[in-house]
């Protein structure tokens, strides 16, 4: 199931060749033959656009564009798709035919219908998919807040990286499973210094660390958020917002012996992929709109 969007110029006619040079230089893009597929493997958002010239509508009005993004996904997945819809509607000057129920229709582009027409939709396929036991078996939800807090900060994570240069790492949140629940987390390498924000636990990782304790293996290792921030406290700049960061040049005792005495204490869990992880409150509404039967 899918949200299929249709686009043609307003005016000025363009051609396939000014669509394909319009993606080749955009990032997360791989254009070719009329085709341009957008993957972030930062946020794991993909989408895609294609030129179609043999799409008409009822008038006979050629709509050359088509944008093509999925259902039953996370809510921030439109959130990223707006983003570029709205810079090529802005490129080419684009008026749309958008045929889903609670869309635009035909006429002048919007933003927030795109956004909002795409989330009824997607609550509709959560309903369908949710129908089946074996998809709900697969199930791993968090928090609506959640989901869209580890978007936002992986979406802007390489611009942050950036800007503070290579002293300080900036890591990705990820989605964790431990003991059947669902976690938000970073990777934390060699206790070297951060710039993060608030998630409920580090992944420890790091050779140097291992090696230090010859009774550790490999499984890995987990210290919560709160635990580190407490003992880090003297160490931690607080920027704008939730943003922190772990300020020293070298490794303070403090954090070395917190370090090493969680290195032996390892947990088993479960990385997921972050489009895999769906927005808790849609999937509760799908379930109470079930045939009590089929829960």
């Amino acid at each position: 199931m899918s949200y299929d969007l249709f686009l043609r110029p307003r005016k000025v006619a363009i051609g396939k060749k000014d669509f394909e040079a319009y993606f080749q230089d955009r990032r997360f893009y791989d254009a070719e033959a009329g085709h341009a597929a957008y993957s972030n493997e930062e946020t794991k958002a993909y989408f895609s656009f294609e030129w179609v010239d043999a799409r008409d509508d009822e008038e006979g009005e050629l709509y050359p564009i088509a944008f093509n993004i999925n259902y039953f996904r996370p809510s921030y997945f439109i959130m990223e798709a707006e983003i570029e819809v709205s810079a090529l509607v802005r490129a080419f000057d684009l008026v749309v035919d958008d045929p889903q129920w609670k869309g635009m229709g035909k006429g002048e582009y919007d933003a927030e219908v795109l956004m909002s027409g795409w989330n009824a939709g997607n609550e509709s396929a959560y309903d369908i998919f949710l129908e089946t036991p074996e998809q709900r078996s697969h199930l791993r939800t968090l928090p609506s807040a959640t989901v869209l807090q580890a978007w936002r900060w992986n979406f802007e994570r390489d611009a942050r990286q950036q800007s503070v240069g290579d002293t300080k790492f900036v890591p990705l949140i990820q989605f964790l499973e431990v003991e059947g629940q669902m976690t938000s987390a970073m990777v934390w390498p060699e206790g070297v210094p951060l710039v993060a924000a608030p998630v409920d636990r580090f992944i420890l990782t790091g050779e140097n660390l291992l090696r230090r304790r010859p009774d550790s293996t490999k499984a890995r290792r987990h210290l919560p958020w709160a635990e580190a921030i407490q003992i880090l406290a003297p160490f931690i700049k607080q920027a704008p917002g939730p943003v922190v960061t772990f300020d020293y040049d070298e490794m303070p005792s403090e954090v070395l012996d917190l370090l090493l005495r969680r290195s032996s204490e390892p947990v088993s869990s479960t990385i997921w992929p972050q489009d895999r992880v769906l927005d808790r409150e849609i999937v509760e509404r799908a379930l109470e709109r079930l045939p009590r039967n089929s829960r």
